[in-house]
């Protein structure tokens, strides 16, 4: 193999390497938490018994994915705030018309402006299957209760995609729409980006290529 050749395979592998390893997970214990307004679906319209929940977005009446109010981070996220509104939105999150049906979210909270997954996401998360449910049947002296669970990842800007976990909870004895309360928790494990990934391979074997055909 010709020297100079070697050196830039060399530059290009330790380039490329560093990209994936030089950002860290957002550290275990981090956590962003948020809340709004929704929706019963199903059921008789009480959170206990729902089948699905349509997250309100007072801004659109009504229509369209649910926006968040507001939302405060700590840990690695502690600068991330945004203070309550109901005139400009924080973020989105996505509805979850089925529990039984559930197959998971991509951008199931997104935190862009824009309210679309693109390159100005700050801060996202993708919600995996399987959701777990909890019902808590109300009482004379205590609201009834739901309770959603699951596995995903958080996205943040300068961090590598992070495992997470999704708990949301809501409290009413009534119809009609109500409040929720939403945590991210960082779990702290990270899995580097495919899009790294897949450059350093493909760049490594352009520069084998372009070695073979002057070889020839």
């Amino acid at each position: 193999m010709n020297k100079n050749f070697a050196r830039v395979l060399g530059a290009l592998a330790i380039a490329l390497v560093s990209q994936v390893t030089l950002a860290a997970p957002i550290t275990a214990g981090s956590q962003l938490s948020t809340g709004g307004t929704l929706n019963v679906i199903g059921g008789d319209g009480s959170v206990a018994n729902a089948t699905g929940l349509d997250f309100t977005n007072p801004l659109s009446n009504g229509s369209g994915d649910g926006i968040l109010t507001g939302y405060a981070g700590n840990g690695d996220l502690t600068a991330f705030t945004c203070a309550p509104s109901l005139t400009t939105p924080c973020g989105y999150i996505r509805d979850l018309p089925s529990f039984s049906s559930f197959n998971g979210l991509d951008f199931f909270i997104d935190t862009d402006a824009n309210g679309i997954s693109n390159a100005d996401t700050i801060f996202s998360f993708t919600l995996n299957a399987p959701l777990t449910v909890t019902r808590v049947p109300g009482t004379e002296d205590a609201a009834a209760a739901l309770i959603l669970s699951g596995m995903g990842k958080l996205y943040f800007n300068g961090f590598d995609a992070t495992d997470g976990l999704f708990t949301l909870v809501t409290l009413n004895n009534t119809t009609g729409t109500t409040t929720y309360s939403a945590t991210l928790f960082s779990l702290g494990t990270s899995v580097p980006e495919p899009g790294t990934l897949m450059m350093m391979g493909l760049g490594l074997a352009g520069l084998v290529a372009a070695r073979r055909k002057s070889a020839v």
